[in-house]
């Protein structure tokens, strides 16, 4: 009952033992499996296994053993059952049914049975606290806490005993008597490497590498805690500072000592530079901190905060767990497996306390006496926000900070570090995805790894400074994200996840408050705002693969490494919204890129040339600071460039020369990214014109060229007049082309003006890749255009600029063949050979005669039945023809007598008066115009052009024109309230297309001045329809419109010449082009004037 003779006596076809019982009548062993439902029995010793029931025990819970019978509980069936537990299968007996919940069960005898003694029986076996019998005899135990003294029966607290640790438990035993060493009911101890008390409160503090993590209890046991959870470091050994709550650690794999204050949660690294191979750590509270160093054999010391490192004591022979109290230095032995201690003083007085102690990690002695005294740093911390650290005497004292931190000018608090840098890693083994970011400050501090959480696969990093949260890409086979966290691994969230994105590549805007990443797959640059709102895709690759982003938002530029298909490089500039790109750099592999945003200056990889080389931000001054190197990342921290060499080193050189090289960090296991963090910009954060509220603009915040603030809009979205909000692009008909004028801008103009010649879009889009415009059987001319092949080399110029008549065509000792697509020489015409892919050369001459003179059977009737459909359909036609003239001369018969009759009627008037006129005045002549000429005082209708053109209304004319001259009225065209471009949606009829300047007419009919539109002026002195018609140039052939082109504007009313009755025919719109301010026009359009009144 001791816990002694511990042994196995059952260990096969057991699963789920879920109650035991001991049946002293019989000495038999009882249990139930839960598992195999089963109830057993055997011998105590494990013999004899008999199986009493094995069916319908769904869930035993509860098992006792009474009298003659088996007592459990079925936590399923909600009953309470017995059977007879001498008869294997007995019948099964219902005590209670249907009572929920049920678990344990004990059954009491009504009578005690004292037929039954041992030694503890009387008189508690003179023991004072605990009697324990066992088969050798009774013994007298003490409760945790307490020990047995000489007389083995009584039990006092003791002055003092020793605890220490092995792999999986923590023990103590006694300081003064041989007693063996009890264990400490902790459970879950896995691989014990640290250990210390606090003797006021009673706590054991100790380090578990297993479970990364300092935890506490009790001194018996109970109420166990964590401290503090590590990540990857790996604490060795530990002590603690019983009056300021602190607790020194050695971390074994980073070779230091570091310090944690418990109430204020901060870490600070107290001594890093020559440990050697520290393995164990002991303090004094005032005096300063002491620790074994392995390779020299001794034992060092500092203050508490780390400052005045020297030698103690040398010589000492292998110790491993070290602790001091009183005049005696205490050690575990390695070799002879032994606890040793030996005066402090002289050395004497050698003695061996414990012998065959398997390893002992830590070795600690408990004493009240051990842990008193005080300093000013035990009332609320001598008023330090994080360390209170004494100097030599319990009155003087000093404040410190958290790694990195520095000390304010009160001497009290402590502030964030602003400038630093940041080394992604991974953690461990090549093998482990596990990452780690570590954070370096300057050679005064050490290393620090941030706390965070979740790191695995990490690509790269970055850090927002105005909220001081770092953000990192995660990219593995199965999941992919960009994550973020404080620095000290607290509110961390994921930022941006999705199955569908490919995330490889990020900066942070901190003004406009805007994130840029590259989606690797989709090839596009996409940006989201830090409180997580999708902005939009800004940049797409045109093919590339993007691979890196920068950003320098003094100046509003992004910076996109673009690599092509045929592995060559560039990196690209453009605006934060993805406007005005041009490519800055070019060579055959650029790897990394980074930018000074002070100087303006790019900083690039050159794999190709093994470098890293400088330029300007537009790409000039290219110079070569560092070569012979293979770098993956760069970046800019004050006045160096840092770089890595490969994946395993970490350099720098001034970032202007080159010069001064220094390693920084060597034999890494695999650095994924740099990254350099500088707030001194946040000194005059306020004074970026999009620190705030987003510069008011809708999406993305910027400074231009000129020095000012700009707002843009990723694809898809336009720019408001406004100057701030993006709204949804404008969509033009499939009869109208838009021109892409880039971000924010778009026009419409109609099709017929693609690819004519004349740029109408702003930036040329109308009239750039025309050769895909222009199909297999058209020739695309120099000016733009499309034209039939046919028409090519026919002695008439049917392209602007007369191509199709020039290069085009083939010289004189030159054969064309009938595709228009090839020449060959005139010798080769007619020699039976076929040269023309299309066999013209041989339809010639005496090849064509022997084709035509043996025709074939089927060649005949081919061409009888080719003819036949030709002659149908000329039939046709003709027949088709007469029916419409005769029809169109019937419904113009009245048209001449109606105007001679009463020339002041109006065109909306006709249908009336046409009405009146009897069928035998029908006019003779339908073929021309009829012009009716008349002063201003005849009541003519006439049209007053002064306030456009100058031009008199006192002399004007009036043209009627036949119905069928009329041309159809041209698009109307004005700007729209986008940008002045006339961005508009086709489909509303409220909306505008784009206004455009008057484009010289001369391109389309040879220098002739257009007619104006029906019932557009007044005046004599512009030609009729008629006259027109018959002097009009040949129409030009384009693939889009081979009819004339629309004709310049008519007014929007007009009045005929009479001062007493006006008329009102339906306005053709006003027809403007190009808006380009180059295009000058010979001939101004006529006016559309708005209506006047009869006496203006």
């Amino acid at each position: 009952m001791d816990g002694s003779m511990r042994e196995v006596i059952i260990d096969e076809s057991l699963v789920w033992p879920n109650g035991i019982a001991l049946d002293f009548e019989y000495m038999r062993l009882y249990w139930a499996d839960a598992k195999l439902d089963k109830i057993e029995r055997s011998n105590l010793d494990g013999t004899e296994r008999t199986v009493i029931v094995d069916s319908e025990l769904p869930h035993v819970f509860g098992f006792d053993v009474a009298g003659k019978y088996i007592y459990w509980t079925d936590w399923q069936r909600r009953t309470i059952e017995r059977v007879d537990k001498l008869v294997p299968g007995a019948p099964r007996e219902l005590i209670v049914d249907q009572l929920p919940d049920l678990m344990a069960i004990r059954v009491l005898p009504m009578k005690p049975n004292s037929t039954y003694t041992n030694g503890c029986s009387g008189n508690n076996g003179g023991c004072s606290n605990l009697c324990l019998n066992t088969p050798s005899g009774h013994v007298c135990a003490c409760p945790m806490g307490q020990e047995l003294l000489a007389d083995n029966k009584q039990c006092v607290v003791p002055e003092a005993f020793l605890l220490f640790s092995q792999s999986k438990a923590i023990k103590r035993t006694s300081i003064k008597y041989a007693h063996k060493a009890t264990p400490l009911p902790i459970q879950h101890l896995q691989n014990i490497t640290a250990l210390d008390i606090h003797v006021t409160k009673e706590l054991i503090y100790f380090a578990d590498n297993v479970n990364g993590s300092i935890r506490r209890a009790y001194i018996n046991g109970s109420s166990v805690s964590t401290v503090l959870q590590f990540r990857k470091e790996s604490p060795s050994a530990m002590v603690i500072d019983w009056i300021s709550d602190n607790i020194y650690f050695i971390d074994a794999s980073m070779k230091l000592i570091e310090v944690y204050n418990i109430q204020s949660k901060a870490r600070k690294v107290v001594v890093w530079k020559d440990l050697g191979d520290p393995r164990s750590i002991t303090v004094h509270p005032v005096k300063g901190i002491y620790w074994v160093n392995y390779r020299r054999n001794a034992i060092q010391s500092a203050g508490l905060n780390g400052e005045d490192m020297q030698v103690m004591i040398k010589n000492l022979k292998s110790p491993v767990s070290l602790n001091i109290y009183g005049n005696y230095v205490y050690w575990y032995d390695s070799t002879d497996q032994n606890i040793q201690r030996v005066s402090k003083i002289d050395q004497s007085d050698v003695a061996t306390i414990q012998t065959d102690i398997t390893p002992v990690v830590n070795l600690l002695v408990f004493h009240k006496s051990r842990q008193n005294g005080s300093s000013v740093c035990a009332i609320n911390n001598g008023g330090c926000q994080y360390f209170c650290f004494t100097s030599g005497n319990s009155q003087t004292y000093s404040c410190g900070c958290p790694t990195h931190y520095l000390l304010n000018q009160d001497g009290m608090t402590c502030s964030a570090p602003r400038n630093f840098f940041l080394v992604s890693e991974r953690a461990g083994t090549q093998s482990t995805r596990d990452m780690q970011v570590r954070r370096l400050l300057d050679n005064t501090q050490p290393d620090l790894v941030l706390p965070l959480k979740s790191m695995r696969s990490v690509r790269t990093i970055n850090y927002d400074t105005a909220d001081d949260k770092i953000y990192w890409i995660m990219d593995s086979d199965k999941y992919r994200a960009i994550k973020r966290s404080t620095v000290d691994g607290s509110r961390a969230e994921i930022f941006l996840h999705d199955s569908k994105i490919y995330p490889s590549s990020m900066c942070i805007e901190p003004y406009s408050r805007l994130l840029f990443w590259i989606d690797s797959v989709q090839g596009v640059v996409n940006v989201t705002t830090l409180d997580k709102k999708n902005v939009g895709v800004v940049y797409r690759n045109d093919g590339n693969t993007l691979t890196a982003v920068a950003v320098n938002p003094r100046k509003g530029y992004l910076f996109i490494v673009a690599e092509s298909k045929s592995r060559s490089s560039q990196v690209i500039r453009t605006y934060l919204d993805g406007s005005s790109p041009v490519a800055v750099v070019t060579s055959q592999s650029i790897a990394a890129v980074a930018v000074d945003e002070q100087n303006d200056w790019l900083y690039f990889a050159d794999h190709t040339t093994s470098t890293i080389k400088s330029c300007s931000s537009n790409g000039d001054n290219i110079r070569t600071l560092v070569d012979k190197v293979t770098s993956t990342s760069l970046t800019i921290y004050k006045d160096k460039l840092y770089y890595t060499q490969g994946s395993t080193q970490l350099f720098y050189v001034d970032k202007t020369s080159g010069r001064n090289r220094k390693q920084v960090m060597r034999r890494r296991t695999d650095i994924t990214d740099i990254h350099a963090v500088n707030a001194d910009f946040l000194q005059n954060y306020n004074r970026h014109p999009c620190s705030s509220n987003n510069g008011d603009c809708s999406h993305i915040c910027f400074i231009g060229s000129d020095g000012t603030k700009q707002c843009g809009c990723p694809d898809g979205l336009n720019l408001h007049v406004n100057g701030l909000s993006c709204a949804p692009l404008a969509t033009c008909k499939s009869s109208y082309f838009a021109c892409s004028t880039g971000h924010g801008q778009v026009a419409c103009i109609p099709m017929e003006w693609r690819c004519d010649g004349s740029e109408e879009c702003a930036d040329g889009s109308d009239e750039k890749d025309c050769s895909q415009f222009c199909t297999a059987d058209e020739f695309t001319c120099g000016s733009g255009e499309c034209i039939d092949r046919k028409q090519m080399c026919d002695r008439v110029a049917d392209c602007y600029d007369s191509s199709d008549e020039q290069d085009s065509c083939c010289r004189s000792d030159k054969f064309m063949c009938s595709d228009k697509k090839e020449c060959i020489p005139v010798g080769q015409v007619g020699d039976n050979i076929v040269d023309c892919k299309d066999g013209s050369d041989e339809l010639t001459g005496t090849a064509l005669a022997a084709a035509t003179s043996a025709p074939t059977i089927n060649t005949t009737v081919g061409i009888v039945v080719v003819l036949c459909i030709v002659f149908l359909f000329i039939l046709i036609v003709v027949i088709f023809i007469i029916w419409k003239c005769r029809k169109r001369a019937y419904s113009l018969r009245y048209l001449e007598p109606v105007a001679n009759a009463r020339p002041g009627v109006s065109f909306d008037s006709l249908g009336t008066a046409m009405m009146d006129v009897p069928a035998n005045h029908m006019p003779q002549s339908l073929t021309e115009t009829t012009v009716v000429s008349a002063s201003s005082t005849n009541s003519a209708l006439h049209y007053d052009r002064n306030h456009v053109t100058g031009a008199s209304s006192s002399s004007s004319s009036m043209t009627h024109l036949q119905a069928g001259f009329n041309p159809p009225p041209s698009p109307v065209t004005e700007r729209s309230a986008f940008l002045g471009h006339g961005a508009m949606d086709m489909d509303d009829c409220s909306s505008t297309l784009v206004s455009s300047a008057y484009q010289t007419y001369y391109k389309r009919h040879h220098g002739k001045v257009p007619p104006t539109t029906p019932m557009s002026t007044c005046d004599d002195s512009e030609p009729s329809l008629k006259n027109y018609s018959m002097q009009r140039p040949r129409p030009k052939k384009y693939k889009k419109y081979h009819q004339l082109n629309p004709p310049p504007p008519t007014p929007s009313r007009s009045q005929m010449c009479s001062a007493d009755e006006a008329s009102e025919d339906p306005p053709s719109p006003s027809t403007v082009r190009s808006f380009r301010s180059t295009i000058h026009n010979p001939y101004p359009p006529p006016p559309s004037p708005e209506p006047t009144s009869d006496n203006s």
